[in-house]
């Protein structure tokens, strides 16, 4: 596989124009952002998350949805739902049916890892909020409109790639950081519309 493309929640998102995104690449989307685009793949580690947006997955035809295992409480999984194990240990890993993380994002990493791609993209991997602090680029949660990372959370992640970055090198993976304002500096950022070209 060339390209995986991993769509995450910063509002950096909002200048882009996502139309035929999933074209472009193996499109995985983390948490609410997968119901605003054509996924291959949506993940979350967020029960709530997997509850509310279940149904709309399910209409939408996502072919592939990656729940953490412990998340699933309230409703029985669909045939398509994939249920991971999940530490936080800042460790990439192979192992079958587990992805590594303390965030839906870096969950989603590790399973573009597993795929063994010449490249991932990450998007809206910003690891800030936006004006008006917005926290994602799409509607906010009902459940918690003012979202629940703050920004030391966010810092924490954006180092946690570092150390991620070893074994991404070591599989011979470039990974490009598509975005104006992330604070993650682990990777090389470019614009949309290198990526557009990089990815036609």
């Amino acid at each position: 596989m060339r390209d995986v493309i991993i769509l995450a929640a910063g509002p950096s998102v909002l200048k882009y124009n996502l139309r035929d995104l999933e074209k472009r690449g193996f499109l995985i989307a983390v948490n609410g952002a997968a119901a605003y685009s054509k996924p291959q793949v949506a993940l979350t580690m967020d029960r709530k998350v997997a509850e509310f947006f279940q149904e709309i997955w399910r209409v939408q035809g996502v072919p592939k949805i990656y729940l953490r295992s412990c998340i699933v409480r309230s409703f029985t999984p669909a045939d398509n739902m994939i249920l991971f194990q999940n530490t936080d240990e800042l460790d990439l890993t192979d192992e079958e049916g587990k992805l590594n993380g303390d965030s839906s994002g870096t969950c989603a990493l590790n399973l573009a890892y597993q795929m063994r791609p010449e490249r991932i993209f990450l998007i809206g991997y910003d690891m800030q909020r936006g004006e008006e602090n917005r926290p994602y680029w799409f509607p906010p949660y009902e459940w918690n409109v003012v979202g629940a990372a703050r920004n030391g959370t966010y810092g924490m992640w954006a180092k946690e790639y570092q150390t991620l970055r070893k074994k991404l090198d070591a599989a011979n993976i470039s990974v490009f950081n598509v975005n104006y304002r992330s604070v993650i500096t682990t990777f090389p950022q470019i614009s949309f519309e290198q990526f557009l070209e990089m990815t036609k």
